[in-house]
C-alpha cells in the first residue's frame, strides 16, 4: 500500500482547518490507512488544547431499493440524521475509552451524562450512571433507527414505536460542546467520514446538513472518491454549494475529474 506525497503536510492541512472538508481520493485502502493515522495523531485527551479526530466506523444507513411510493421522506431524513448523531457520539466515546481509564471517565463525564439524562433520556427508564451505560444505550438506539428504517422502506410501516426507545434524539453538536468544556479543549473534533461502501441518499443528505452549517465544535472531514458522493443537497433541499463553508483537498490524482465533480456539486 503506497503513501501520499507529503503525508505530514497533508495531515496538518486537514486538521489545522476548522472548516468542513471534502477529501477526494481514489484508493480506498490507502485513504483509510492515512485517515486512521490522522485519528492516532490527534487523539481525544484531557488538558490539551488541540484539534482532535475520530474515524467514524459506521455513519450511514444502507442503500435500499424500495417499491413503496408513499414514503414520508421527512421521516427518513430524521432517521438518517439520528443514526448519524448516535453513531458519531458512540465512536467518540469508544475513542475516549482507548486513551483514558474508564473509572476516570465516569467521574469526569458525570455532568455530561446528567445532561443526557435530563434532556434526552426517556423518563420511563432508569438514569444512565456510567460511560459504559451510555454506550449500551447508544448501541440500542443505533440498532433501533436502522431496524425502523429497513422496516419502513420494506413495508411502508413499522412495528416499532419511538416512544419505547430509551435514548431519543440526541444532538451531536451539543454533546461535543459539553465534552470540549470537560476536556478543557477549545478546539474542534474532526469527524472523519470515509465512504468505503454505499450509503443511502438520506444519510448523505444528513451529513451534508452538517456541512451546510457552521460549527465551532465539529468539522466534517468527508473522504470519498470525487464522483461517488451521491448528493450535495442537505435534508432541506438546499445545495451546500450555496453556503460553500467547506474546502476541498485532493489526496491523490483525484484532480483529474475536478471539472465533472464541480458540475455535480452544483446540480444535485
Amino acid at each position: 500500500m503506497g503513501k501520499y506525497k507529503n503525508e505530514t503536510f497533508l495531515q496538518k492541512e486537514i486538521m489545522t482547518s476548522d472548516k468542513h472538508q471534502f477529501l477526494y481520493g481514489y484508493d480506498g485502502s490507502q485513504r483509510k490507512r492515512f485517515l486512521k493515522d490522522i485519528e492516532r495523531s490527534y487523539p481525544i485527551v484531557f488538558g490539551k488544547d488541540a484539534p482532535m479526530a475520530v474515524y467514524l466506523t459506521d455513519f450511514g444507513l444502507p442503500k435500499v431499493d424500495t417499491e413503496i411510493k408513499s414514503l414520508d421522506y421527512s421521516l427518513i431524513h430524521t432517521l438518517a440524521t439520528e443514526y448519524f448523531n448516535v453513531s458519531s457520539i458512540l465512536d467518540v466515546l469508544v475513542s475516549l475509552k482507548k486513551s483514558n481509564d474508564v473509572d476516570v471517565l465516569n467521574v469526569k463525564l458525570s455532568s455530561l451524562i446528567e445532561s443526557i439524562n435530563k434532556y434526552y433520556l426517556n423518563k420511563d427508564y432508569e438514569r444512565i450512571q456510567t460511560v459504559d451505560g451510555l454506550i449500551m444505550l447508544l448501541n440500542k438506539a443505533k440498532a433501533f433507527y436502522k431496524r425502523y428504517y429497513l422496516e419502513y422502506l420494506s413495508n411502508g410501516v413499522t412495528s416499532l414505536d419511538i416512544n419505547n426507545l430509551e435514548l431519543q434524539f440526541i444532538d451531536l453538536d451539543m454533546f461535543v460542546s459539553r465534552l470540549k468544556y470537560i476536556l478543557e479543549n477549545d478546539c474542534y473534533i474532526g469527524m472523519i467520514v470515509d465512504k468505503q461502501d454505499d450509503i443511502s441518499v438520506a444519510s448523505t443528505k444528513a451529513i451534508n446538513t452538517f456541512v451546510s452549517a457552521k460549527s465551532n465544535n465539529v468539522s466534517m472531514k468527508i473522504a470519498v472518491e470525487p464522483d461517488n458522493w451521491s448528493s450535495y443537497m442537505d435534508i432541506r433541499g438546499q445545495l451546500i454549494e450555496n453556503t460553500h463553508d467547506y474546502s476541498i483537498i485532493e489526496l491523490d490524482s483525484a484532480k483529474t475529474k475536478a471539472d465533472s465533480v464541480r458540475r455535480v456539486r452544483t446540480t444535485k
